[in-house]
């Protein structure tokens, strides 16, 4: 059942564009992911998502909504359908916005590739998890998953 409140509080937050079937963008809040986010009876929802249920129902267990506009502020419910995770990154895919984002190309990045290859290097040698962590700045679980190449696998 949709609230008539919550639905003109919603879209008041929504910029709908002038060409027929454009984006509707959110406006509201925002945060690092890109999605619109709503506040409704005290939680915090995705917008697209809770449009998206408040005029189809609810989303099935294991499915999301993807957006058929790639646009993640979009809230228009024309450009929104359900399905796998799979689907959605094969679309990302298809659209050629799946970036690598391996290594030193992950914008939370704290080593270089050339500090993997020390790693490895030093733990053959013998240097203990602990110590390489403490010298390199990341977890020990993250210098045993380097050494053992669970990650970084790209970097010889």
């Amino acid at each position: 059942m949709i609230s008539i409140s919550d639905f003109v509080r919603f879209m008041r937050m929504v910029e709908i564009g002038a060409e027929t079937g454009a984006c509707w963008i959110w406006t509201g809040n925002r945060p690092d992911d890109r999605y619109g986010h709503f506040s409704v009876n005290g939680a915090t929802v995705k917008a697209h998502r809770w449009l998206y249920e408040r005029l189809n129902g609810p989303i099935p267990d294991g499915l999301v909504v993807r957006h058929h506009c790639d646009n993640p502020a979009c809230v228009n419910p024309d450009h929104l359908a359900i399905g796998t995770a799979q689907q959605n990154t094969a679309d990302m895919l298809s659209r050629g916005r799946g970036a690598d984002r391996r290594g030193e190309r992950h914008p939370l990045v704290r080593l270089t590739e050339d500090d993997v290859r020390s790693i490895r290097a030093l733990r053959a040698g013998g240097a203990t998890e602990t110590s390489l962590a403490t010298r390199f700045g990341v977890g020990r679980a993250q210098i045993g998953k380097i050494a053992r190449r669970e990650n970084w696998k790209h970097v010889e």
